[in-house]
């Protein structure tokens, strides 16, 4: 009833408290976790036992910072909420996954003049021409 009148109740956001990863537990880092982290920051040494959330923010404040950027802009990784996190992790996992695989297509390393229709008639025909004396 207090909600229909308007009366004003705190409700719980997520975001109260100094330490928003004080619920979790330590724990080993998961193999996900550990593929995902080495995609990020290839090398990483990983601790023996930490809790999930605050080693993704560690991973994701070490990382190249363009690319945590392009996924959550200028938030404040430490103070982000635990689901919030795991997605940037996610994310910044994958868009480095694309950035350590890339590679260059033939026809993207090539780099030669375009020529005119005429320069590769003349081409054809004198590849032809040889074709037809052998």
């Amino acid at each position: 009833m207090d909600k229909l009148e308007g009366a004003k109740k705190e409700e719980p956001t997520g975001d109260e408290g100094d330490n928003p990863d004080k619920e979790e537990k330590e724990e080993a880092v998961t193999a996900d976790s550990a593929y995902r982290a080495d995609l990020i920051q290839p090398g990483i040494q990983l601790p023996s036992s930490v809790k999930p959330t605050t080693f993704k923010r560690t991973v994701l404040a070490a990382a190249d910072q363009k690319l945590v950027r392009s996924v959550v802009g200028d938030a404040d990784i430490t103070k982000m909420p635990k689901p919030t996190v795991d997605m940037a992790f996610q994310a910044v996992s994958e868009l480095a996954k694309n950035r350590n695989t890339q590679t260059r297509t033939l026809d993207a390393a090539f780099t030669g003049a375009s020529k005119t229709v005429s320069e590769m008639n003349k081409a054809n025909a004198d590849f032809w021409a040889k074709k037809d004396n052998s």
